[in-house]
């Protein structure tokens, strides 16, 4: 039987973890358009009005974030991985070491949402969500598209912006849902026709 060389492998390795990481087409707009739906449906969904008690709303803020942001995240892999898998190519390290720094982020900001409700200062959830997405932009475009780093900066200098100037929650809100809602699908849009061009 026919025996691979062993460093033959450990190449393929190194190639395959350290080449260039794109972040999938779908992923820009299934992103985008659940956070725009999420910060333009919540507020108005779980209101002081609904649900006066603090702890209540506090809990079902939670539960229906943490639902649909973990749907839509298992709906995000399945989809990488059955396109990985038509391409006959697994996840690269790379690619894994993101979907890490993905999930956490995840967690941090359903914390983050649920610590500055409970201090009754929740008008700045929405800068700490566009920090949030603008350090996934910006790891993955330490392995990929290097203008993902710079619009990654511009995301958390925006999002710290709503915070240290203490946005009112309609403007903040209405503004982290044109990042992130528009934003996203926009930066796919004119990163696909940049990319397509390059290979034309």
């Amino acid at each position: 039987m026919w025996n691979r060389n062993p460093i033959d492998d450990i190449q393929t390795m190194l190639v395959m973890g350290h080449r260039n990481v794109s972040l999938p087409r779908h992923s820009f707009y299934l992103w985008g358009g659940v956070s725009g739906l999420l910060l333009l449906v919540t507020d108005n969904l779980i209101t002081l009005t609904r649900f006066p008690d603090p702890g209540l709303r506090t809990f079902l803020q939670l539960i229906w974030l943490g639902s649909v942001l973990g749907a839509a995240f298992w709906l995000d892999r399945c989809w990488l991985n059955k396109l990985r898998a038509d391409c006959g190519e697994p996840l690269s390290f790379a690619q894994i070491q993101l979907r890490k720094i993905w999930q956490l982020s995840l967690i941090l900001g359903l914390g983050a949402a649920i610590g500055v409700n409970q201090l009754g200062a929740g008008h700045l959830i929405y800068g700490v969500w566009l920090i949030t997405a603008g350090v996934v932009l910006f790891s993955h475009g330490l392995f990929g598209h290097k203008s993902l780093e710079a619009l990654g900066s511009v995301y958390v200098c925006a999002g710290l912006s709503l915070i240290c100037f203490n946005v009112p929650s309609d403007p903040a809100r209405f503004t982290a849902a044109a990042f992130l809602g528009i934003g996203l699908p926009a930066i796919e849009f004119c990163l696909g026709h940049i990319t397509r061009a390059d290979h034309a």
